[in-house]
Parts: structure tokens; C-alpha cells; sequence
């Protein structure tokens, strides 16, 4: 009981009283919890932080007024925050509701400007939910499947997005340097064509609990036939992320690392007609 009695006092002196939904200078949406002070956002900020919590939504039916409804897990302690907003007075609540909001942070309001209400807020914003390395790949335009012409060139597969900004506001460059982390041991990839325009992509590796998919890319079956005819199912190939490229043809390779390129190398491959 003593946890959850100090979660409570924490709690009640760290209460937000309104809130932001913005664009982040990364690009990203996030959710912002509006405090009367700096502390209390401080204070605010480190129980989200130090405590794991599940963030719900309820809707007014009436009034169609947004309540967020904050449980923390382990503590069994909780706070609702009515926002007073709806959709209809607030549109970028759609947003909440469609869980496009990924990230959440506290903040104050500073003023006003011409453009609206001035804020700042704690800048190290932190996810909401889990992190899907799945869920940033399936976002890109295309997959190009490029067969090696030399030892010097070896096969790769590339995920193509439209451009750096497609990659950041997909998470892609997150999602690739996580992978990477994890794909030491050389994972597998299964390609599984599900109609003559688009495939299902598997990267796993049964020994580190790896398992990332990426369904409905959009591909070309000749292109694919000539990477199988000229990439043995257990030779080791590249994959990486790109942009396209003027002529249309073959992506440029893209930078996920400010310090400079690095190839996630697969170990072969599963072909699943």
C-alpha cells in the first residue's frame, strides 16, 4: 500500500490542466500535458517516465468532449483529465483517436503570438506504446529487390520511401537502427508474393526472438524472379532503406545515421509461392 499511497500524492501535485496536440521540430505528433508551472510539469513528467502506464480514450456521447484516462500499471492508480475539447472545436483530437499521436510530454503555456498560444516543453518526449519496427517498414512506397553483380556488389533488398521526410514521419530510420541492433546473428528473409503487385516481408531469427513483418508492398515480379535466379536461398544479401531516384529505376541508398551509412546484412533467404 505504501506505493500506492505515494503514486497518490505524487500524483496530486503534479495534475496537468489543459493540454497540446503539435508537430514536433522532428516532425512527429505529440501529445502535450499542460501544467501551471514548470515543476509540476517536471513532476508530471517524471511519473509518466517512471511509471508504466496505459493511456485510454473515452468520448462524451453527448458532447462529444474528449477524457484521457491515464492507468498506471503497477502502482494500480489513475487520473482522468477532461479536456473540455471536442473534434468539432479542436480537430487535431482525430488524431488521438487515431492513434497517430506517438509521442507525450509535459509543458507550459507562455503567452500568446499571432499564430496562437505560445508553449514550451520538455524536449526528451517520450513514446506512447511499443515501438513496431513492422509498422515503420510497411510504410514505404515500394520494395526493390536487386540482384548482385559481383562479389564487390552483392544482392540487396530496399525499402524504398518517397523521401527523408517519409522516412522520419514513418519512424523508418528508428525502425532500421533497432533492427540493426538486434540483427547480429544474420536473421533470415521470407518473401511471400501475395498477388502480382504486392508481397509479404519477414525478417527472424528463431534464436534471438526476432520476428518483424511488413505485409503489401508493392514490387516487381521480374525484378524478384531475377534476384532468386541470381541470389542462392542461403547467400548472405544487404538490406537497406532508399529513395527514389530521377530515372526511376534503381533507389539511392539512405542514411539512417548522422555518422554515416551501415548495412543490415541478412543471411538468405524463405521463398513462399
Amino acid at each position: 500500500m505504501a506505493k500506492n499511497t505515494l503514486a497518490e500524492k505524487e500524483l496530486a501535485e503534479a495534475q496537468c490542466y489543459d493540454f497540446s496536440i503539435q508537430t514536433m521540430p522532428n516532425g512527429k505528433n505529440g501529445l502535450i500535458l499542460m501544467c501551471k508551472d514548470k515543476e509540476t510539469a517536471a513532476k508530471l513528467m517524471g511519473i509518466l517516465r517512471n511509471n508504466a502506464f496505459n493511456l485510454g480514450i473515452s468520448i462524451d456521447v453527448k458532447t462529444g468532449n474528449y477524457s484521457l484516462e491515464f492507468h498506471f500499471i503497477d502502482s494500480d492508480v489513475a487520473f482522468k483529465f477532461d479536456t473540455r475539447r471536442s473534434e468539432v472545436d479542436y480537430p487535431p483530437l482525430e488524431k488521438l483517436k487515431n492513434k497517430q499521436i506517438r509521442f507525450i510530454t509535459t509543458g507550459i503555456w507562455t503567452g500568446k503570438s499571432t499564430k496562437g498560444r505560445t508553449c514550451i516543453y520538455e524536449p526528451n518526449v517520450m513514446r506512447l506504446g511499443l515501438f513496431e519496427i513492422g509498422d515503420s517498414f510497411k510504410q514505404a512506397k515500394e520494395v526493390q529487390f536487386v540482384p548482385g553483380e559481383s562479389d564487390k556488389e552483392p544482392s540487396v533488398v530496399v525499402l524504398v520511401y518517397g523521401d527523408y521526410n517519409h522516412i522520419f514521419s514513418a519512424e523508418a530510420d528508428e525502425a532500421y537502427n533497432r533492427l540493426m541492433a538486434m540483427a547480429k546473428m544474420r536473421p533470415l528473409l521470407e518473401i511471400k508474393p501475395v498477388s502480382s503487385e504486392r508481397v509479404n516481408l519477414r525478417i527472424w531469427d528463431i534464436l534471438i526472438d526476432l520476428d518483424v513483418r511488413f505485409d503489401g508492398l508493392r514490387f516487381s515480379e521480374v525484378q524478384l524472379s531475377n534476384f532468386l535466379a541470381k541470389t542462392g536461398a542461403s547467400e548472405s544479401f544487404g538490406f537497406v532503406l532508399g529513395l527514389p531516384t530521377r530515372d526511376g529505376e534503381r533507389a539511392a541508398i539512405a542514411s539512417t545515421k548522422s555518422e554515416g551509412f551501415e548495412l543490415i546484412t541478412l543471411a538468405g533467404y524463405v521463398y513462399k509461392k
